[in-house]
């Protein structure tokens, strides 16, 4: 596709990437010639001359067809309407695109979707960052490089013979700037100047020219030229702020389109994580397999641990810089996966054979946790069970943020796997079984707790810990620091208060509840 004017109604659905956007009926492979969204209004004729996508805001069923039939003659290229699917068949036929728009969307949303990528595809003229790094490369003679916010590298030049040293060699294979001692000194000189700043290099490095990439008062980025031995023209500074200039253009263009694909695919990994019925066709627009394997990663932040933040998600400062580096991490390390944020919780959805090697993906799991470690943010990760179809991914999911949120304790690593916590798991789930239905728990444990509830004894305690060391009296006896003597009277006391019997069924049956009822370190379970 050359230019926006090559772009069809089908092409426009997969732009969007939204499984509650689909088509109804009419022809998908009609142009749309205008960027223009219009909201229908029933009070104002359509007269001819309309374009591009006509949103038919409160129009009932019975309505649209008539609808549909006055966007076409008024020129209109698509029509978006609630319920357009269940009424198809009662539509006429039409050379127009009519799309069926699903609950989850508000009007606004789509109305800023559709002509956020309408206007870029008509916008796409700007050129690519790489070309502009080469360009004023070629013009300078010194080696370029085009930093974001977070010292991640978007783009450097590749003009033959040009000198480069090891910092920059780094930075490259990294796409990331190495820590450096004197690297929090140097962007800080070069955000606070309004123009070129020299650096002098440190140690083996070579001196360079920076620039803080700025639109109006808003600061995107950085640009750096190697300047080796100082011989860059004279002319250097007013060329790189020109070039600063473009680049701050392009960032913004860039930042647009990369923002509104990751929304897509966003929205589309919630639907597939939510179960919903739009699971399958979003996993195929993910370009994901029909068929498993999948798995799901969680990583839960907490914001009350979590430096300079409170429990808010939204106002945490390294909020945003956190969502943006797990999706930078996860687009290069598996480009197939998706993320989607719920909450104070991020999810990444890993399809294919990958999925099956779940170490693997605890591994990275645990980089994405130290990373956030280094910004301040406190994150605990989880990785649900490794499953084989569309449906169970929710099931995934729901393992992962447990690990995550819940089932961690202090004294675990920063990332669970419901492979090596399946106990923790199914006694969990028990757990809530045993909530909704409690005769099926073990009436003795009831008699316990409420005893120890009323005269402030700690029996319950005393039973599991027992059950914990596996009804050894020595082993127990040691844990509660109590004389094996004394642990027998109060097991003996315990089975007087509550009547639990020495059977193997009544047994099992009280250490179940327990188990459900309490973590590993005897706080009642939430």
């Amino acid at each position: 596709m050359s230019s926006r004017d090559d772009l069809s109604v089908d092409e426009l659905i997969g732009r969007c990437g939204l499984a509650d956007l689909t088509v109804a009926c009419g022809d998908v492979t009609r142009v749309v010639r205008s960027a223009m969204c219009t909201i229908h209004d029933p009070l104002v004729p359509m007269d001819a001359g309309g374009a591009g996508v006509l949103l038919a805001v409160g129009v009932a069923a019975a309505d649209l067809p008539e609808l549909v039939r006055s966007a076409e003659a008024a020129g209109f290229d698509a029509v978006v309407a609630r319920g357009a699917a269940e009424t198809a068949e009662q539509l006429p036929e039409t050379g127009l695109g009519v799309l069926d728009l699903g609950a989850t969307l508000t009007w606004s949303q789509v109305e800023r979707l559709v002509s956020g990528i309408l206007t870029m595809e008509s916008n796409r003229h700007g050129g690519d960052l790489f070309d502009t790094a080469n360009t004023t490369a070629s013009l300078l003679g010194g080696a370029v490089t085009i930093e974001n916010l977070d010292q991640t590298v978007l783009a450097y030049s590749t003009v033959d013979g040009q000198v480069i040293d090891e910092d920059r060699r780094r930075s490259i294979l990294g796409r990331h700037v190495p820590t450096l001692p004197e690297n929090d000194e140097q962007y800080a000189a070069v955000f606070a100047s309004s123009g070129v700043v020299r650096i002098t290099g440190v140690g083996h490095a070579l001196d360079r020219l920076a620039i803080a990439v700025r639109l109006g008062t808003d600061v995107l980025g950085s640009m750096w030229v190697v300047d080796e031995g100082g011989l860059l023209p004279r002319d250097a500074d007013y060329l790189l702020e020109r070039a600063a200039d473009l680049v701050a253009v392009q960032i913004v263009q860039n930042r647009s389109v990369s923002t509104f694909e990751r929304e897509q695919r966003a929205s589309l990994v919630q639907a597939v994580l939510e179960g919903r019925r739009t699971a399958r066709p979003a996993v195929s627009r993910l370009g994901m397999p029909a068929r498993g394997p999948f798995v799901v990663a969680a990583l839960a932040v907490d914001f009350v641990a979590s430096a300079g933040g409170g429990a808010d998600v939204e106002t945490h400062p390294r909020w945003n810089r956190l969502v943006t580096m797990v999706n930078v991490f996860v687009s290069a390390w598996q480009p197939t996966a998706g993320v989607c944020v719920l909450g104070g919780t991020i999810y990444i959805l890993v399809p294919g054979v990958v999925a099956t090697d779940v170490e693997r993906v605890a591994a990275n799991a645990a980089i994405l946790v130290e990373r956030a470690a280094a910004t301040g943010i406190v994150v605990r990760a989880g990785v649900g069970s490794v499953v084989m179809s569309v449906d169970e991914i929710s099931s995934s999911r729901r393992e992962a943020e447990l690990l995550a949120t819940i089932l961690g304790t202090e004294d675990d690593p920063s990332v669970l796997t419901a492979l090596s916590c399946q106990s923790r798991v199914a006694l969990w789930s028990l757990a809530q079984v045993l909530a909704e239905q409690p005769v099926v728990a073990s009436e003795p444990i009831s008699r316990l707790e409420a005893h120890d509830e009323q005269r402030g004894t700690d029996f319950v305690h005393t039973v599991a810990t027992w059950f914990r060391h596996r009804m050894d009296t020595k082993r127990t006896a040691e844990a509660l620091s109590v004389h094996p003597n004394t642990l027998r009277y109060r097991l003996g006391r315990a089975r007087d208060i509550s009547g639990l019997r020495d059977e193997a069924d009544d047994l099992l049956l009280a250490w179940l509840t327990l188990r459900s009822r309490y973590d590993p370190a005897g706080s009642p379970r939430t």
